[in-house]
Protein backbone atom coordinates (compact mmCIF):
# COMPACT_ATOMS: atom_id res chain seq x y z
CA UNK A 1 0.00 0.00 0.00
CA UNK A 2 1.36 3.38 -1.02
CA UNK A 3 0.68 6.34 1.24
CA UNK A 4 0.27 9.69 -0.54
CA UNK A 5 3.08 12.15 0.13
CA UNK A 6 0.68 14.83 1.38
CA UNK A 7 -0.68 12.47 4.03
CA UNK A 8 2.83 11.61 5.21
CA UNK A 9 3.66 15.32 5.46
CA UNK A 10 0.48 16.05 7.40
CA UNK A 11 1.24 13.24 9.86
CA UNK A 12 4.77 14.56 10.36
CA UNK A 13 3.53 18.11 10.90
CA UNK A 14 0.90 16.87 13.36
CA UNK A 15 3.59 15.01 15.30
CA UNK A 16 5.76 18.13 15.27
CA UNK A 17 2.87 20.23 16.60
CA UNK A 18 2.20 17.69 19.35
CA UNK A 19 5.88 17.72 20.29
CA UNK A 20 5.92 21.53 20.41
CA UNK A 21 2.77 21.62 22.52
CA UNK A 22 4.28 19.11 24.94
CA UNK A 23 7.48 21.18 25.12
CA UNK A 24 5.41 24.30 25.81
CA UNK A 25 3.54 22.58 28.64
CA UNK A 26 6.84 21.37 30.11
CA UNK A 27 8.23 24.90 29.86
CA UNK A 28 5.22 26.31 31.70
CA UNK A 29 5.63 23.65 34.39
CA UNK A 30 9.28 24.60 34.85
CA UNK A 31 8.27 28.25 34.99
CA UNK A 32 5.88 27.47 37.84
CA UNK A 33 8.59 25.56 39.68
CA UNK A 34 10.90 28.57 39.36
CA UNK A 35 8.13 30.84 40.64
CA UNK A 36 7.71 28.60 43.66
CA UNK A 37 11.44 28.84 44.34
CA UNK A 38 11.41 32.63 43.96
CA UNK A 39 8.52 33.08 46.34
CA UNK A 40 8.84 32.34 49.99
CA UNK A 41 10.74 33.45 53.02
CA UNK A 42 14.23 32.46 51.83
CA UNK A 43 13.86 33.48 48.20
CA UNK A 44 17.17 35.37 48.10
CA UNK A 45 19.06 32.23 49.09
CA UNK A 46 17.02 30.21 46.61
CA UNK A 47 18.00 32.37 43.63
CA UNK A 48 21.59 31.12 43.60
CA UNK A 49 20.88 27.69 45.02
CA UNK A 50 22.47 25.01 42.74
CA UNK A 51 19.06 23.40 42.19
CA UNK A 52 17.58 26.75 41.12
CA UNK A 53 20.50 27.35 38.77
CA UNK A 54 19.95 23.94 37.19
CA UNK A 55 16.23 24.65 36.83
CA UNK A 56 16.96 28.03 35.26
CA UNK A 57 19.46 26.49 32.81
CA UNK A 58 17.03 23.74 31.84
CA UNK A 59 14.28 26.35 31.48
CA UNK A 60 16.50 28.46 29.19
CA UNK A 61 17.36 25.45 27.04
CA UNK A 62 13.72 24.43 26.71
CA UNK A 63 12.71 27.98 25.80
CA UNK A 64 15.44 28.22 23.16
CA UNK A 65 14.46 24.87 21.69
CA UNK A 66 10.80 25.81 21.52
CA UNK A 67 11.62 29.23 20.12
CA UNK A 68 13.71 27.73 17.33
CA UNK A 69 11.24 24.93 16.59
CA UNK A 70 8.07 27.03 16.45
CA UNK A 71 8.70 30.79 16.53
CA UNK A 72 5.34 31.71 15.02
CA UNK A 73 3.04 30.02 17.55
CA UNK A 74 5.10 30.33 20.71
CA UNK A 75 7.68 33.03 19.96
CA UNK A 76 6.39 36.05 21.86
CA UNK A 77 5.06 34.00 24.76
CA UNK A 78 8.37 32.21 25.22
CA UNK A 79 10.48 35.36 24.89
CA UNK A 80 8.38 37.08 27.55
CA UNK A 81 8.48 34.06 29.85
CA UNK A 82 12.22 33.59 29.34
CA UNK A 83 12.96 37.21 30.11
CA UNK A 84 10.74 37.31 33.17
CA UNK A 85 11.71 34.02 34.84
CA UNK A 86 15.39 33.80 33.92
CA UNK A 87 16.45 37.43 34.28
CA UNK A 88 13.91 39.91 35.61
CA UNK A 89 12.52 38.04 38.65
CA UNK A 90 15.93 37.21 40.19
CA UNK A 91 17.08 40.81 39.76
CA UNK A 92 13.87 42.16 41.29
CA UNK A 93 14.17 39.85 44.29
CA UNK A 94 17.76 40.94 44.82
CA UNK A 95 16.81 44.63 44.58
CA UNK A 96 13.94 44.17 47.01
CA UNK A 97 16.16 42.50 49.60
CA UNK A 98 18.87 45.12 49.12
CA UNK A 99 16.35 47.91 49.74
CA UNK A 100 15.07 46.18 52.86
CA UNK A 101 18.65 45.73 54.08
CA UNK A 102 19.49 49.40 53.41
CA UNK A 103 16.39 50.51 55.31
CA UNK A 104 17.31 48.44 58.36
CA UNK A 105 20.88 49.74 58.53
Amino acid sequence: MVVPQSQVASNESRLELDKNKKNYINTITLSKRLSDRYSGHHSLQNIFNPESCRLRDKFKQMCETLLLDDPIDYGLKIIDLLWRKAAYDPIQIFKRYRQEYDETT
